[in-house]
């Protein structure tokens, strides 16, 4: 019997994964990590910045979105958790 929460879980952690990593749209190559650091930025205004392929050595852009989720809750003990009501 298979498992669907499982499946569901890896499909969404996957699906993660391929959201964060740079692919290059000449080859399909994925950059190293260490590569696209320097687009990062803390608001994501720096705008299109231009990369170098490692594979087949062609230049591209990337351009960074940024996400913010927020947790809220009722209140929180002296102990900086959060508490259930």
């Amino acid at each position: 019997m298979v498992n669907f929460d499982a499946y569901y879980i890896d499909c969404i952690l996957e699906q993660k994964k391929e959201s964060e990593q740079v692919k290059c749209p000449h080859c399909g190559a994925i950059q190293p990590n260490d590569d696209f650091q320097y687009p990062v930025s803390y608001w994501g205004e720096e705008g299109p910045v231009e990369i170098e392929c490692v594979e087949c050595e062609k230049k591209f852009w990337v351009e960074e979105s940024v996400e913010r989720t927020y947790i809220v809750g009722k209140a929180i003990d002296k102990y900086h958790q959060m508490i259930e009501e």
